[in-house]
């Protein structure tokens, strides 16, 4: 199957995520659909691969930021909610394999996308939980690199918000 750009994750099933809103941190901008997380003083800021905290995604792009702006964010309310994404080994593309289902992975972040990083990796934020070739099998293929998988919260993750 063709593949025409890698994207972040998308919302794929479970309980609706939180519009909600919070104070960016200063000098920090991101695209919409980029994953936050917060910082110890309670700021939104772009996720980094190596976070195992998870808020939320960012509802919109932005490209200067200060500690006044507010920002919205799709908060996500439950390990419950599950997305698809792009699957990554070290940042290279690889395909989604049957035997990564169960797995705890990482996340991997270049150019604003997320991907998930199914490489070892010491912080594991993330559980694939599926395929989706196996669950869309017109549209993928297990043989599609990069694949994709379902994948949730972990239980080394902490949901913020």
């Amino acid at each position: 199957m063709a593949i025409t750009a890698v994207k972040s994750p998308r919302f794929y099933a479970g309980p609706p995520l939180e519009l909600d809103k919070f104070l960016a941190v200063d000098s920090q901008t991101w695209k919409a659909g980029e994953w936050a997380v917060l910082t110890s003083t309670g700021k939104a800021k772009a996720m980094a691969q190596a976070e195992t905290r998870i808020l939320g995604v960012m509802a919109d792009s932005q490209s200067t930021a200060t500690s006044s702006t507010t920002v919205r964010v799709y908060r996500i309310p439950s390990t419950e909610c599950k997305f698809v994404g792009y699957v990554s080994n070290g940042g290279n593309d690889t395909t989604a394999q049957r035997t990564h289902i169960g797995e705890k992975a990482g996340a991997h972040v270049a150019s604003n996308v997320l991907t998930i990083n199914v490489g070892n990796d010491t912080k594991m934020p993330f559980k694939i939980v599926d395929c989706l070739y196996l669950k869309e099998g017109l549209k993928n293929a297990s043989t599609d690199n990069p694949g994709q998988v379902i994948f949730c919260a972990s239980g080394d993750s902490t949901l913020q918000g």
